[in-house]
């Protein structure tokens, strides 16, 4: 039983991943606001998403705070 759920989690994390990868741009630098409105989930779920993308190196993060702003790498 605990398999299957943390089989589940595993789904529903690379979903989620996919969802937010959709919205970002290999070329232009966007910023949280900008990426938020689109995705099906909150901000903060959404900004933990693209912080644990930019550690696996799928995402470029570039600026610090309200600048933080993200692209594919």
């Amino acid at each position: 039983m605990v398999k299957n759920l943390e089989k589940g989690a595993t789904h529903m994390h690379e979903t989620r991943t996919i969802v937010i990868y959709k919205f970002l741009s290999k070329t232009m630098l966007k910023p949280i606001s900008e990426i938020a409105p689109y995705i099906p989930f909150g901000k903060s779920k959404t900004t933990q998403l693209l912080k644990a993308m930019g550690e696996k190196g799928v995402v470029a993060i570039e600026g610090k705070g309200r600048g933080t702003k993200y692209r594919i790498k």
